[in-house]
C-alpha cells in the first residue's frame, strides 16, 4: 500500500472479476449444480494468483545438483492441484452448499481485513502527508543566467557501485574512470550516496535537501514513499532550470511515471500506453502466467534502456532553449537483461560462466553501461563542449546485505556511489572529495547562476524497507573508512 493510490484496484477488479463471474456461470449451466461450479472457480482463482509466490519461496532450489525451483518443475503440480479437485467435484455427489457458505464467509472475513487496512492506511497515511512543504528551507534569491544557459544532463545510473561496490565485487573499473577523466570529469572518489534507497537517494538530490523531516510527519512506522514521489515530480531542480528558460525533458526509466512530473516540456522514450497499475502488474507477475509477464517486462526494459542510450545523444540538437535532461536509467540495477556487449540475457540464463551468478550478471551489465555511456559523452561533448554532465549513481550495489542488521562492508558497499561532474566554468576543488549528492545542484546553481545556496553538511543515514522512515546516521562510519 504504500507505492499504489487507492484506485490501483479499480483495473484488477474490472479484469478479473468479469472473467470470474463468465466462467462461474458457463459452469453453472454444465455442472447444473452453481456450489460446485463456485469452487472450481475459487480453487481455480486461489492456485492461478498465489502460483508466484510459491515460486519465489522455492526458485533456485536444488536437490543433487539439480535446480528445480523452476517454472518447468512447479508448474505441474499446480495444473495438478487444479485439475484433480475439479474432478473430484465434478464426481462427487456431496452437496457442498454447507462448504460454499464456509468458504464464502472466510472470503468475506478476508475482504472486510483489507478494507480496513485501507481505510487505516488512508486516515494515517495520506491524511499526515498531505500538508507537507516541499520546498527547501533556503530558498535563494532569484537565479540569473550568467554563462549562457549550457544545456544540462542529470544522468542517473541506478544501481551503479562506485570504489568500495566494486572492490567488494573484485571488479576493476579504471578504465571508465580514465575515460572520465580524460574528457575533464571531476570524479570525487569518496562520494557516496546520502541514502541506500533509490525512493530517498533521487528526491533528496533533486530536492537539495534531506528528507529526514518526512520522519517526524509521518512516523518512523510509515511504509508510504508517495510523499516522495511527489517531491521529485515537484522538485525545486526542475522548477529552478524551468524559470531560468530551460526546456525539461524527462526520459522515461519506469521508476515512476514520466507524465506525472510538473514543468516537464518533452517526455523522451515514452512507452506505449498500457494498463496502468501497479497493483496489476503484481498480481500479474505472481500468477500462472507470470513467467510471460515478466519477459515482457523484460523486453520493454532492453527497449527503453536501448532508446535513451540512443535518444539521449541527440536530445540537445533541434531545441531552440537550453534543456534540463532528467535522465533516470534503472542499470546496472537489477533485473539483469544484458549481457557485457548488449546481448540480450533472460536472467537465470548465463552467458559469461557456467553457472547463473548475480554478481557476474551485474558486472556484466557494467561493462554494458560503460561502453555505452562513453558513446553518450563523447556525442555530447562533440556537439557543444559547454554542456554541463553531472553522472551520477542514486546509491551502490546490494549483494549479501542484511538490510536491518548492516555491517560496516555492507554500508560501504551500498553507500559507495560513482559521481562525475562536467562542469567547464566550476574550479574543480569546488566538488571536494566526500561531496554527497544532496550538494550537486546547490554548487552548480551557485556557481552557474548566481544562487545563494548554503553547501549542507555531507551526511550519510541507513534506512530499509521495512521501517524505511526509521534513518539511522552512518557518517562516521563513512568517514572512518573513506580516510584509510
Amino acid at each position: 500500500m504504500h507505492e499504489f493510490v487507492p484506485t490501483d484496484i479499480i483495473v484488477p477488479l474490472l479484469i478479473i472479476m468479469p472473467i470470474s463471474l463468465i466462467v462461474f456461470f458457463i459452469l453453472k449451466l454444465i455442472l447444473k449444480d452453481s456450489n460446485k461450479a463456485a469452487l472450481i472457480v475459487s480453487i481455480g482463482l486461489v492456485l492461478f494468483f498465489t502460483y508466484g509466490h510459491f515460486y519465489n519461496i522455492i526458485k533456485g532450489f536444488t536437490i543433487l545438483d539439480e535446480d528445480i525451483g523452476r517454472h518447468r518443475y512447479i508448474i505441474i503440480p499446480f495444473i495438478l492441484g487444479i485439475i484433480i479437485p475439479i474432478y473430484f467435484i465434478i464426481k462427487s455427489k456431496i452437496n457442498f452448499q454447507n462448504i460454499t457458505k464456509i468458504v464464502n464467509g472466510i472470503s468475506i472475513a478476508l475482504v472486510v481485513m483489507v478494507l480496513i487496512n485501507i481505510t487505516m492506511f488512508g486516515i494515517t497515511e495520506i491524511e499526515s502527508y498531505s500538508t507537507i512543504n516541499y520546498e527547501p528551507s533556503d530558498n535563494p534569491i532569484e537565479l540569473q543566467n550568467i554563462h549562457n544557459t549550457p544545456d544540462v544532463y542529470y544522468i542517473i545510473l541506478d544501481e551503479y557501485g562506485g570504489p568500495e561496490s566494486m572492490k567488494y565485487l573484485n571488479y576493476d573499473n579504471s578504465q571508465f574512470y580514465e575515460f572520465l577523466k580524460d574528457k575533464k570529469f571531476i570524479i570525487p572518489e569518496k562520494s557516496t550516496s546520502n541514502y541506500p534507497m533509490s525512493h530517498f537517494s533521487i528526491p533528496s538530490s533533486m530536492n537539495m535537501e534531506y528528507v529526514n523531516y518526512l520522519s517526524n510527519i509521518l512516523g518512523k512506522d510509515s511504509k508510504t514513499y508517495l510523499p516522495l514521489r511527489e517531491m521529485l515530480y515537484n522538485s525545486p531542480v526542475i522548477k529552478n532550470f524551468k524559470s531560468l528558460g530551460y526546456d525539461i525533458v524527462i526520459f522515461e526509466s519506469g521508476f515512476v511515471p514520466s507524465k506525472n512530473f510538473v514543468l516537464v516540456d518533452d517526455i523522451i522514450c515514452n512507452e506505449e500506453e498500457e494498463i496502468d497499475s501497479i497493483l496489476f502488474d503484481t498480481i500479474t507477475r505472481t500468477s500462472m502466467i507470470g513467467y510471460f509477464v515478466e519477459r515482457h517486462e523484460e523486453g520493454k526494459i532492453r527497449d527503453r534502456i536501448n532508446c535513451v542510450f540512443s535518444e539521449i545523444k541527440t536530445i540537445g540538437d533541434n531545441k531552440d532553449e537550453p534543456i534540463f535532461a532528467f535522465v533516470h536509467m534503472l542499470i546496472p540495477h537489477p533485473p539483469n537483461v544484458f549481457g557485457p556487449n548488449g546481448e540480450a540475457v533472460i536472467p537465470g540464463n548465463p552467458i559469461s560462466s557456467e553457472i547463473w551468478d548475480e554478481k557476474i550478471a551485474y558486472i556484466d551489465q557494467v561493462k554494458f553501461v560503460n561502453k555505452e555511456m562513453v558513446k553518450v559523452v563523447e556525442k555530447i561533448l562533440d556537439e557543444d563542449e559547454k554542456s554541463i554532465i553531472i553522472i551520477q549513481s542514486d546509491h551502490g550495489s546490494g549483494f549479501d546485505i542484511d538490510w536491518k542488521n548492516p555491517d560496516e562492508s555492507m554500508i560501504l558497499q551500498r553507500l559507495s556511489i560513482l559521481n562525475a561532474y562536467y562542469v567547464p566554468e566550476i574550479s574543480e576543488n569546488q566538488f571536494y572529495e566526500n561531496i554527497t549528492p544532496v550538494n550537486s545542484f546547490r554548487i552548480i546553481f551557485n556557481d552557474y547562476f548566481d544562487g545563494n545556496y548554503k553547501i549542507l553538511e555531507d551526511r550519510n543515514y541507513w534506512n530499509n524497507g521495512f521501517t524505511p522512515f526509521d534513518f539511522h546516521d552512518v557518517t562516521e562510519i563513512i568517514d572512518m573508512n573513506t580516510k584509510k
